[in-house]
């Protein structure tokens, strides 16, 4: 099976964070499917790991950031990784939040290759960055919500974490 993996803040073993999706994407690997992630970073780059291929596109992302340029930031990634993630063949897309915002290339990716759908919640979109002062523009958060009913409708599966 071929299944795109997205994912923004991708981590192998070697690096800080959360390694959760590098682990997945080995299994997967190893069990003979096709994986490719796609996630950010600091620079643009393509590389093989674990049996798998990793898709790096720049889109930096620092938890130092101001509010303004974290959203710069995942609108960036976004839009990028839409572009990507539609050019890799696929039976499954997986798509891993956070942010909310890596939904959209998962649905148009699945919707362009007529694959499955996977969305996995990691937080509580848009109710943790609310929740936290982070989002207090009562439009943004109708169009978050929006954003959340539409991902839980166009998912084949969602998983919770």
């Amino acid at each position: 099976m071929r299944i795109t993996y997205i994912h923004q803040y991708f981590k192998t073993p070697s690096q800080a964070g959360g390694s959760r999706s590098f682990e997945f994407a080995s299994r997967l690997a190893r069990d003979g499917h096709e994986v490719t992630v796609i996630c950010g970073g600091s620079d643009a780059r393509k590389y093989e790991i674990e049996g798998f291929t990793v898709v790096q596109l720049r889109a930096p992302y620092n938890n130092k950031y101001s509010i303004q340029r974290r959203v710069a930031a995942m609108a960036s990634f976004m839009v990028r990784s839409v572009v990507a993630a539609a050019k890799v063949p696929a039976d499954v897309v997986f798509a891993t939040s956070t942010p909310l915002s890596v939904a959209v290339p998962g649905i148009i990716a699945a919707r362009a290759r007529n694959a499955r759908f996977i969305f996995e919640v990691r937080d509580l979109w848009p109710e943790i960055p609310r929740a936290l002062g982070y989002l207090n523009n009562g439009v943004l958060y109708r169009a978050a919500r929006a954003l959340e009913w539409f991902t839980y409708r166009s998912a084949d599966e969602v998983v919770a974490l």
